[in-house]
């Protein structure tokens, strides 16, 4: 096995360069590929961590992201050990609980919505195509697990990217409380199968338990037994390019390389902190318009969406939704059925239609659709899992999958 050490760059919050002693142009070339190799003279610890990459035939995989994203996991701390003192006996029981937790889930769950998505779901002509999830929070674990064959995810929510602690220089009490903050963090993903909106603005905004979504990215990606080539916080420029963030300035997101292990084929998970109401797109991000305007055929994952589509608001999202999607999966939250309702889309329906639960009564004459309603009266098809709002009782809960004529 081949090794060779290189310097990965770790943004500092401030995205300054205050003591790199080298012209722009070079940290410029130097970061824009996220890994650059090892130079003393332009090293300064507040911004690389010093890693190595094991070479495993034509991918390389990051052992220092890997190992960090199984750390936050709770499934291995030994890369850590040297690094931090993590007291044994929370670490097991935390561990534990983690692994009690999600094979919870994988067996009422995860495992059947694979299973079901590997014989039932949509035809292998799409299934490796790019999977788009407006309004996903970071909830890469179901989308995976639906979309197991994806080459790429780009996820949508306004939930900050957020930032590493500098784990060398955090105490061991502050270690712990931020891993089981992290933990935390993902209750509703435990129970519901997706993130309350309230639950996020008071877990980052408020209280600042975790700084944003990246550590649970990194979770997801571990528990769905991935390895990182590579970790890069991007931004999108004003002709609409995915690039590497340099400055504060500018839209936030952050973009995986990663692989299954076992596997060579390098796919990449996208997210963008970002507003994508009519309003957002005009005001704070048109390059994210411009880029999505671009994006190339995609299957679309809408659930638990809060129905935003439903709104004028939100009708240049809705219109990306309809423009680019090969298939689209979603509960009654996201599109409305009208818009699919006619020649140009194939619809198949699942589970059973029932009212929107209690939280959006007040706008029920605008929720409830009539039409759907119809539609599910012709026949469904009963689904194996339960996804979204209606999660207390799967008889409760619908999907559709619309396919493209």
């Amino acid at each position: 096995m081949n090794y060779k050490l290189i310097a990965v760059v770790l943004f500092h919050s401030t995205f300054s360069f205050p003591s790199c002693n080298v012209s722009e142009s070079k940290i410029n070339k130097s970061i824009s590929s996220q890994v650059i190799e090892k130079d003393t003279s332009i090293i300064d610890s507040s911004f690389y961590q010093v890693s190595v990459i094991e070479e495993v035939k034509d991918v390389e995989i990051d052992i220092y992201q890997t190992n960090l994203a199984d750390f936050i996991s709770g499934k291995n701390k030994s890369y850590f050990d040297t690094i931090l003192s993590v007291d044994e006996k929370f670490w097991n029981e935390f561990s534990d609980d983690i692994n009690e937790d999600f094979d919870k889930i994988k067996y009422r769950r995860l495992d059947k919505m694979n299973n079901w998505s590997s014989s039932s779901f949509i035809g292998s002509d799409t299934d490796t195509s790019l999977v788009f999830y407006p309004f996903s929070g970071p909830d890469f674990l179901h989308v995976n697990y639906l979309y197991p064959n994806s080459n790429e995810y780009i996820l949508l929510a306004l939930e900050d990217v957020g930032k590493m602690p500098y784990w060398e220089e955090i105490s061991s009490g502050s270690t712990r409380r931020y891993l089981e903050n992290t933990n935390n963090f993902l209750r509703d993903i435990y129970l519901r199968s997706y993130f309350i909106t309230k639950h996020m603005k008071l877990d980052i905004k408020k209280e600042e338990k975790i700084s944003g979504v990246l550590t649970s990215l990194y979770w997801f990606l571990s528990r769905t037994e991935h390895q990182i080539v590579k970790m890069e916080r991007v931004t999108i420029n004003k002709d609409g390019e995915v690039e590497v963030k340099l400055k504060e300035k500018g839209l936030d997101g952050v973009r995986f390389h990663f692989v299954k292990k076992g596997e060579k084929i390098v796919k990449k998970l996208t997210y963008f902190s970002c507003d994508i109401s009519d309003d957002g797109f005009e005001e704070e991000n048109p390059e994210l318009l411009i880029f999505l305007n671009n994006m190339r055929g995609c299957n679309t994952f809408v659930k638990s969406a809060s129905y935003l589509m439903h709104y004028k608001s939100f009708q240049k999202i809705r219109e990306i939704v309809l423009n680019k999607s090969l298939t689209i999966f979603q509960d009654d939250t996201g599109l409305p059925f009208k818009h699919v309702n006619n020649e140009n889309w194939t619809v198949k329906c699942y589970g059973s239609y029932v009212k929107p639960i209690a939280d959006f009564d007040k706008n029920y004459d605008i929720l409830y659709q009539k039409d759907l309603e119809r539609e599910y009266r012709k026949g469904s098809i009963d689904l194996p899992f339960s996804l979204g709002y209606h999660w207390r009782d799967a008889s409760d809960q619908n999907q559709m999958l619309i396919i493209k004529n």
